[in-house]
């Protein structure tokens, strides 16, 4: 709400059904591929569990109609 990115408490509640994908690059050369997609749960939470190790990128679906305006 306050535009810096971050999730504050109470005042700043997630969003559900937001589409999240996981991807990984474990070959280091920045080539990162689909791992696994899911969706936020009521409180706007998602895992992505048993990872092993290695570099990964978190996105956001910011076209996800479930998105709020603003």
């Amino acid at each position: 709400m306050d535009g810096n990115g971050l999730q504050f408490g109470y005042i700043e509640s997630g969003i559900a059904g937001i589409t999240v994908t996981l991807l990984g690059d474990f070959n280091g050369d920045d080539d990162y591929v689909v791992l696994a997609v899911t969706s936020t749960d009521a409180d706007g939470k998602y895992l992505f569990d048993d990872l092993p190790d290695g570099d990964y990128r978190v996105v956001v679906d910011t076209e996800d109609p479930d998105i709020p305006v603003g």
